[in-house]
């Protein structure tokens, strides 16, 4: 198989793509270690995102408190929205994070992604009748976060606006591909693909806000 050209394919929706690399023996380790690494870049994108984006409040501090005396705000006002600027900047930001705190939050991750993986299983088998393999549902998930890793680019760039914009279509687009890719190798209707990719993307996170976790 060319894997010089899997990133292209993914990424154009090509209608086959899925099909070959569910057949390639050894596709299930890749498939991990491809979503690992778009996990870890995710995490340092955002961190990266959220530590600029307080400097850049920081340093405009003095002109945002102009413009809210100028637009007639109470001094009540100020001092709420100061208040709860300095709650906010006085918390510990790590701008280089330890290995530790990366690796705790990929773990989290991989515990929903094992969540996500048995939900589509289970919905397809159980709901779908389609004969699901659990193997083939990791492969196209993993390999769907391709296009994640092009989060990378956001750590570069000084923007914020910019930033921002790269993270949300690197994290948004994943589940383009992945509904593509559960499509293709399940024979689903476009809307049954949608459905499970909502589905499958919500409840492991809405798991974690309710466990705290």
């Amino acid at each position: 198989m060319n894997y010089d050209k899997i990133i292209y394919r993914i990424i154009r929706l090509d209608k086959s793509i899925y099909s070959e690399l569910i057949a390639v023996q050894g596709n299930i380790q890749r498939s991990v270690a491809i979503w690992l690494a778009a996990a870890t870049l995710s995490i340092l994108a955002i961190l990266d995102l959220f530590v600029s984006s307080i400097v850049y409040i920081k340093d405009e501090l003095p002109e945002i408190t102009q413009m809210l005396i100028q637009s007639g705000s109470s001094q009540e006002d100020l001092n709420r929205f100061n208040e709860a600027f300095n709650l906010l900047v006085n918390q510990p930001i790590e701008v280089s994070p330890s290995f530790l705190t990366i690796v705790g939050e990929v773990m989290t991750g991989s515990i929903g992604l094992a969540i996500q993986v048995g939900i589509i299983h289970l919905l397809l088998k159980l709901l779908l009748k389609r004969d699901s393999i659990w193997r083939e549902t990791l492969i196209v998930v993993g390999f769907s976060t391709i296009p994640m890793l092009f989060i990378f680019s956001s750590l570069f760039i000084s923007s914020i606006p910019a930033k921002g914009v790269i993270i949300f279509v690197t994290s948004l687009y994943p589940l383009v591909t992945l509904g593509s890719g559960l499509k293709q190798i399940n024979n689903l209707r476009n809307i049954e693909s949608a459905l499970l990719v909502l589905t499958s993307s919500a409840i492991p996170s809405l798991l974690f806000n309710l466990t705290g976790v």
